[in-house]
């Protein structure tokens, strides 16, 4: 093993050879990646194509990193990856051509807010037609379809689920329920939604110890292979270790679902109660487990869980809008904001309707293929309806635009987009130019050569 010593322009001719490449990957919409063997993975991320992208020098890798990161920062920020790397491409073939680096490394604090301040002078929301038009740039066409069909069902304030079913084509479906933010233990949800009909529900306002307290109930619901959801404000290890074991044999089919204790949660248990039509069990009241049986808890027609968000379809519409009419009325009462929010966050979960967008489960990396791309999908379209657009155009030509030169627009211009997410573009100023400058600004590297 020896080290040499890689001049600029030897540089500068890898970083241009690894950007052809990665151009090409660009061309794609769904990249395929072949490993030894017949298994063969599909993938829409360009970061999960890049981290398997052989960087065979140690400059590649070191390339190949910082473009990772710049892709991470950006789908953070809600941006298209994809579009922020093309523009890197362009922009530092640019500066390759001209030998010119960038000097402005303005403050991010001052420059966040400054371009900020600019963006949002040109910022519109795109009507349904545009909206399409950028998930056909983004997406197959059959994907996009599925995703704004669902959105057309649920509305912008509804929700988008996705499951896996022995089908043979993806289908959509409205299901009118009711949708709580509450936290679900992944390791009783098998990597997929947990959906039961006529699920028994015991909700309790405190801390459960001991299995024997439910004995009776889990009793009756194991001879009959009954579902079961129970929330409480606590579970002991040793309830969620049987929950688990017995969950592993087949004996019991029980979702435990844990609601911290907070003013909040309280009120989100008696919203639960209500919906489910199941009475919450409280020590304060003096009220007991023991003594309950199966035949003692309310029955939801459907419970849904993923990993933050349980709905329940349940057929009890006169109750829960009284209950709704009684919160509207507190929340009117009320002067304090804070209070209205939590009135709000109630209220929502109680008007809520959701569209679930089940997928064929034949082949497995075509199941993961299609999941991660209606994902992707629906993020682009969230972002899209909740961030708006601007016009390239109209910010670069605004005469307050004084933070970035010719060469910044020039490459945008390449991108041939005419309108591009408020997200995006910022993750071009904020990650694209600080990166394509960090790989530019090397004035020579040392390689380890391991032949």
């Amino acid at each position: 093993m020896y080290s040499k010593v890689v001049n600029k322009i030897q540089y500068d001719n890898e970083l241009t050879q690894t950007f052809k490449e990665l151009n090409t990957f660009l061309q794609k919409k769904l990249y395929t990646i072949k490993r030894s063997g017949s298994r063969t993975l599909s993938t829409t991320s360009i970061v999960n194509l890049l981290t398997m992208y052989n960087a065979n020098t140690q400059l590649k890798s070191v390339i190949r990193d910082i473009i990772i990161e710049t892709c991470k920062n950006t789908k953070q920020v809600g941006g298209d990856d994809k579009v922020v790397l093309e523009f890197m491409i362009h922009y530092t073939n640019e500066l390759l051509k001209k030998q010119k680096f960038a000097d402005f490394f303005i403050p991010m604090q001052l420059n966040n807010r400054e371009i900020k301040k600019l963006i949002n002078q040109h910022k519109s929301y795109p009507q349904f037609n545009e909206l399409k038009k950028q998930l056909y740039k983004q997406s197959e066409h059959k994907v996009a379809d599925i995703v704004l069909e669902s959105y057309k069902l649920a509305g912008l304030t509804g929700k988008i689920f996705i499951d896996k079913k022995n089908i043979p084509e993806p289908q959509i479906e409205l299901i009118n329920g009711n949708v709580f933010n509450l936290h679900v233990n992944n390791q009783f949800l098998d990597n997929s939604a947990w959906d039961n009909k006529n699920v028994y529900c015991l909700i309790v306002e405190g801390i459960i110890e001991n299995v024997h307290e439910i004995h009776n109930i889990l009793e009756s619901i194991c001879e009959h292979r009954e579902p079961l959801i129970i929330f409480a404000t606590g579970f002991s290890d040793d309830v969620l270790s049987t929950f688990y074991s017995n969950k592993l044999r087949g004996t019991l089919n029980v979702i435990p679902i844990q609601i911290m204790q907070s003013v909040e949660n309280i009120n989100t248990m008696k919203d639960l109660s209500i919906v489910c039509k199941s009475e919450m069990i409280s020590s304060l009241k003096g009220q007991s487990l023991i003594g309950l049986r199966a035949k003692d808890l309310g029955i939801i027609d459907r419970v849904v869980c993923s990993q933050n968000t349980i709905i329940i379809q349940n057929n009890n519409t006169e109750s829960v809008q009284e209950h709704l009419k009684y919160l509207l009325g507190r929340k009117e009462e009320t002067k304090l904001d804070d209070v209205k929010d939590l009135y709000d966050k109630r209220i929502k979960s109680l008007v809520s309707n959701y569209v679930q967008i089940s997928v064929p489960d034949d082949v497995k990396y075509k199941e993961d293929a299609l999941f991660e791309n209606i994902n992707n999908c629906i993020y682009t379209l969230k972002t899209l309806i909740s961030r708006g657009s601007v016009k390239v155009s109209d910010v670069f030509n605004d005469d307050t635009c004084m933070f970035y030169d010719n060469t910044v627009y020039k490459s945008i211009q390449s991108l041939e987009v005419k309108t591009i997410t408020t997200n995006t573009l910022l993750a071009i100023l904020n990650y694209g130019i600080v990166n394509s400058n960090l790989l530019l600004s090397t004035d020579f590297a040392v390689v380890v050569d391991n032949s």
